[in-house]
């Protein structure tokens, strides 16, 4: 949703309903404590604290995807 800007695109893209989608959000955001995003019109927008946890987020992805071409590699 970061990217896509709305909750519908996003779940399209990763083929799941916006429902679903909403709630494993919400979910996650009880678990931190914290909103990630915040609604503008009919946007979602990255908080502060959404955009940290974005950049952590697509750290984790890089280093996994290394890992995996490091396997593969071997």
């Amino acid at each position: 949703m970061a990217k896509a800007g709305a909750v519908n695109r996003a779940a399209e893209k990763l083929h799941l309903t916006p429902k679903t989608l909403s709630g494993q959000l919400s979910i996650f955001e009880q678990r931190l404590g914290v909103a990630l995003f915040r609604r503008t019109g009919r946007r979602l927008e990255l908080t502060d604290i959404g955009r940290l946890v974005l950049s952590y987020a697509e750290e984790l992805f890089q280093v996994s995807a290394e890992l995996e071409e490091a396997l593969n590699g071997r």
